[in-house]
């Protein structure tokens, strides 16, 4: 699933780079269109075009001269959006991550941890190398005069994403285990929302098109909520990590004694209905949502 995800995007990104001229269908003049609007309207001297460009539904301008001329400007105009999503990613990659991960291994005295914290580590500096890359190219190609094609940015942020996509589904597989036993059955939910989700609100304000967005989006979404959790068993009811059955609940409440609701944790009050509604809500609605 992920995969075909990871396919899908590859392919969107390779037919706008290289199916320029079967996707051209359309010559579009700003300058024409002007004309043609005011020989219509004789006397307005208002600035109103005949028609608007053609488009595509998810690649663009069908004028594909238009569609590269219109991301030139847009990562000229965003140029400082970007470089500031660059520098937050990396800013967080290192405090929420490389830090930690540091600070555990010097004070670690498991030598199986610290064997884990080191791969682990080698996966945040990975991760930490890709932005502040992406970044210094980003750089270099907005203030070179002699590369023109200013669109590259656009691709090099994609694969900067796909790349920490890639990092933190090795990583949150090490962790599924850990996100389980501290926050519950559906933890991964949470751990994806406290520690991997920031780094992906830069996406909101780094101004990158609507479907290059939404392809990095989806993508971390699959991998995350859909095909890790799979592989570890965490979307089953047959697996001791996976979702919880109606007697896993009650035994959660009243054998256990977790939960803060009383009326779940005490066998005179126990209301079963409420009690298994409110765990489902709490534990798997609302990291979703917050998701």
């Amino acid at each position: 699933c992920s995969l075909s995800a990871f396919i899908a995007m590859v392919v969107l990104t390779a037919i706008n780079l290289f199916c320029k001229k079967w996707l051209h269908k359309e010559n579009y003049c700003f300058e024409e269109q002007m004309n043609l609007s005011s020989r219509r309207s004789t006397g307005n001297t208002e600035d109103i075009l005949a028609s608007t460009p053609s488009e595509y539904w998810f690649l663009g301008f069908k004028d594909r001269d238009l569609e590269e001329e219109y991301l030139n400007d847009l990562v000229v105009a965003s140029k400082g959006r970007l470089y500031l999503g660059y520098s937050m990613c990396a800013l967080l990659v290192f405090t929420l991550d490389l830090v930690p991960s540091i600070v555990a291994i010097i004070l670690g005295e498991d030598p199986n941890e610290d064997d884990a914290n080191s791969k682990m580590l080698g996966l945040y500096v990975a991760a930490f190398l890709v932005f502040f890359a992406g970044l210094v190219f980003s750089i270099f190609i907005c203030r070179s005069k002699g590369w023109r094609s200013k669109r590259a940015v656009l691709y090099i942020t994609e694969a900067a994403f796909l790349c920490y996509i890639v990092f933190l589904g090795i990583d949150i597989s090490q962790w599924f285990m850990y996100y389980l036993d501290v926050y519950n059955t559906g933890g991964w939910f949470v751990g994806f929302i406290l520690n991997y989700s920031p780094v992906f609100i830069a996406l909101f304000f780094m101004n990158l098109p609507f479907a290059q967005t939404l392809e990095i989006i989806a993508l971390a979404f699959t991998t995350f909520m859909v095909v890790i959790p799979l592989v570890e068993g965490g979307w089953s009811y047959s697996s001791d990590v996976g979702l919880y059955t109606d007697e896993q609940i009650e035994d959660y409440y009243l054998d256990q004694g977790k939960g803060w609701q009383h009326i779940c944790t005490s066998a005179s009050t126990f209301d079963k209905s409420y009690c298994l509604f409110f765990f489902r809500l709490s534990n798997y609605v609302y990291p979703v949502i917050l998701v």
